[in-house]
């Protein structure tokens, strides 16, 4: 009942469903599903037919089953042309019109199409004699029974597939008897499949066909097809038909791993080609492009060559033609393996672009079929090249690295051992002289000088490691800027006048001194800077310092940009690209006695990055340095106000609790404050710390961070539990984590060690 004009579908309307039994091109099923809701799809048509025709014509679509009632066929026509479909032909299966079947008739063939659905619903005994011509010369076996009555109404059989002839008149035991000898793997699911209830269900659902599938003991594979109608008297006819399945499963089973193999390489490569067993090039997959521009070429068995000669770089073609030359393929393929691949450069577009050839044999070594997979790799390629040279420069970075640290380990012993060796010989010096007063006094004076010059190398190598490691956090505040600036000027004037230094300052032009910003970390790049202006300008140089507002950037923001100039030594230009880099240092005769560690330009960079500003340097050898910085600051209305501190309340008298576990550093702060008139206790671990503080009354604690026992943290912790005396933390982390640390375990302020003696005693008046 099919038609090679027609898609058809079976319609089953007291179940509301269709299904597809039949289609003469497979683009029709991008328009059409193959099963579903009859009512839906009458919809799409509805909507369809829509957009051609007025109400009144295409309403009856929605009586179907009512004109099959009357008529045995009934068609919807499209006379539209350009459509897929022009005409729409539903024919019954039965009086009641409660099953039909649906053409969609391709050309105006209606008429020739109606007639072959009449003539394919003849009586049953006819189709059934044109089926048993058609089909009996190419089975084994043909059955046909009656499902309703369980008997054999036919049956003829090719003895060589069992030893004896069957004799059995019932149909559910020819079934079992079939199974029981003839199936190997699957008795039970070939006993269901003709079953009484399997075949009524499948033809209630409208499903005219099936076919099964099984492996018999005589090692062969038997495809059952069968056929489902109703005869005269209303029982249900099963046609069964035995084929010899054996020579095309094994067939399948061979394209299926071809195609398989085939697919899972098409997956990542864009254009397939293989060589048959013949030699014979064929094209699986090609992009549309490159389709276009091979047309002329695509049935060519020389299609790789000339797609060789027109696409691959002239530097790779011999090579390429190499690879993949079958004889070579078979003969590396016996050597690196069954898998091969190739890179190779392409022109496209007038640019070098990369691809990949993957050649797998799908075949075997007697019968070789060699897949090619191109691929375009261009992206993976470069960035695989990309990656290999930036580990290159990477490892040249390391190296200049590590030879800058070496350098640095040098210049850091020499730097590190001067003011140590000034310490230690003054020391002498003094101790072997204390009887002399003027050789004493400036014996220590010297100590003191190179101690703070030690600390300062300290200093600059603990900021590169807290820059590195993430450590400095931005902690904005309110400031006056013009105040904050002129403390630094005063601060930094100290040391000036003793180098006999002309400083100078310019900060008039800042109209609005309230601003908000992290100024203790401005204030150390400033003081960075102006270091090292010092450092490089000989006595009696001149520095200038200058800040200003260069305009607004928007509501609330201004822009300051910061100069410190200079007419010192100057800076080399071939070391000035390099000035920023950790432990680097110009080595030139003119500053190679000046000591340093090479970081104070490190440092104030990822300072001045970290507040979102710029920097920028000038120089000249023999004219001068001029540091231009920019920041911007959001404007603010009032500085926060300070605690005010008299550092001239008398400290006589008061009770001090010190914890501290260095015997060395409790003994020196010990001396200062009993110089000082106040009364200490020592304790040496947290522990005892918190024990003398139940026990006896104290004005202040000073506390050790990092003591055996009990550390300091712990240790204010649980004093907090009973007293707000004043805990002071003294240590020699200097990190303001650290501070942050302190203050959230209830001390109340911090002083870093090593300190000075005024500054330990301001900090004493501060906190009692």
């Amino acid at each position: 009942m099919f038609s090679e004009e027609a898609t058809i579908y079976f319609i089953d309307f007291k179940k509301d469903t269709y299904r597809l039994i039949h289609a003469d091109d497979t683009k029709f099923l991008n328009y059409y599903k193959k099963e579903g809701s009859f009512k839906e799809i009458i919809e799409e048509e509805y909507q369809r037919l829509a957009e051609h025709f007025h109400n009144e014509d295409y309403q009856c679509i929605f009586h179907i089953q009512e004109e099959l009632k009357k008529n045995k066929t009934f068609t919807v026509r499209f006379p539209v042309e350009g459509k897929m479909w022009k005409d729409i032909v539903f024919v019954r299966n039965d009086d009641e019109a409660s099953q039909a079947f649906m053409y969609f008739i391709k050309k105006a063939k209606k008429d020739d199409v109606i007639q072959k659905a009449m003539d394919d619903l003849k009586q049953e005994s006819e189709r059934r004699s044109l089926y048993y011509e058609a089909i009996r010369q190419a089975s084994v076996a043909t059955v046909e029974i009656d499902v309703t009555t369980d008997t054999i109404v036919e049956f003829d059989y090719d003895y060589n597939l069992s030893e004896k002839p069957i004799h059995i008149f019932k149909a559910s035991d020819l079934i079992e008897k079939w199974a029981s000898l003839y199936v190997e793997d699957t008795p039970d699911a070939f006993r269901r499949y003709l079953s009484r209830e399997y075949i009524e269900r499948q033809y209630e659902k409208g499903c005219l066909t099936t076919h099964f599938i099984y492996h018999s003991k005589s090692s062969r594979y038997i495809r059952l097809f069968s056929v489902y109608a109703k005869n005269s008297e209303g029982h249900i006819i099963a046609l069964i038909l035995a084929r010899d399945h054996t020579a095309i499963k094994q067939r399948k089973e061979r394209d299926s791993y071809y195609t398989n193999l085939i697919k899972g390489l098409a997956i990542d490569y864009e254009n397939i080609f293989f060589i048959d067993e013949k030699n014979k090039t064929h094209i699986y997959r090609m992009t549309s492009k490159l389709k276009e521009e091979l047309k002329d070429h695509l049935h060519s068995a020389d299609i790789l060559d000339i797609f060789a000669d027109k696409y691959v770089y002239k530097e790779d073609l011999d090579n390429f033609k190499t690879v993949v030359d079958k004889n070579n393929i078979l003969k590396l393929m016996k050597i690196e393996g069954e898998v091969i691949r190739f890179q190779f450069r392409v022109t496209l577009h007038n640019q070098l672009t990369y691809y990949e050839v993957k050649i797998i044999n799908v075949g075997t070594n007697e019968s070789p079929i060699l897949v090619f997979g191109f691929t375009n790799v261009d992206k993976e390629t470069k960035d695989r090249l990309y990656r290999q040279e930036f580990l290159k420069n990477a490892v040249i970075q390391m190296q200049k690295a590590n030879k800058a640290k070496d350098v640095f380990l040098s210049n850091m012993s020499h730097d590190l051992r001067t003011p140590m060796n000034a310490i230690v010989g003054y020391a002498d010096i003094a101790i072997n002289h204390l009887q002399q007063e003027e050789i004493v006094e400036k014996s220590l004076n010297q100590i003191i000088k190179s101690s703070n010059h030690l600390l300062s190398l300290i200093n600059d190598l603990l900021n590169v490691t807290r820059i590195e490691s993430g450590g400095y956090q931005i902690d904005v505040h309110s400031y006056n800027l013009v105040d904050e600036l002129n403390d630094l000027k005063d601060m930094i004037m100290v040391e000036m006048n003793n180098k006999d230094m002309h400083f100078e300052t310019s900060f008039e032009k800042i109209t609005h001194p309230y601003v908000e910003c992290d100024f203790m970390i401005m204030r150390q790049v400033f003081q960075n800077i102006l270091e090292n202006a010092m450092k490089y300008t000989p006595k009696g140089g001149h520095i200038f310092f200058e800040v200003k507002p260069l305009h607004h950037v928007e509501s609330g923001y201004e822009t300051f940009e910061c100069r410190i100039k200079d007419d010192g030594i100057g800076i080399e230009q071939s070391f000035l690209k390099h000035i920023y880099e950790p432990f680097m240092r110009s080595e030139t005769s003119s500053t190679s006695n000046i000591p340093g560690t090479g970081l104070g330009m490190t440092i104030a960079k990822s300072l001045v990055t970290l507040l979102g500003g710029s920097i920028h340097i000038e120089s000249e050898p023999g004219i001068g340095t001029e540091v231009i910085l920019c920041f911007e600051m959001k404007l603010s209305h009032k500085e926060e106000e300070k605690e005010s501190v008299s550092s001239h309340r008398d400290v006589t008298g008061l009770s001090v609790l010190l914890v501290e576990d260095n015997k060395m550093n409790s003994d020196i702060a010990k001396m200062i404050l009993d110089g000082k008139g106040i009364h200490v206790e020592v304790a040496f671990n947290g522990k005892e710390a918190l024990s003398m503080f139940k026990e006896h009354h104290y004005d202040l604690i000073l506390m050790d961070l990092k003591m055996p026992i009990m550390n300091g943290y712990e240790c204010a912790k649980e004093i907090r539990k009973e007293s707000d005396v004043p805990i002071v933390a003294v240590s020699a982390n200097a990190f303001e984590e650290d501070k942050q640390k302190a203050f959230m375990c209830g001390m109340n302020d911090y002083i870093t060690k090593p300190y000075q003696i005024d500054e330990l005693i301001k900090v004493i008046q501060k906190n009692t």
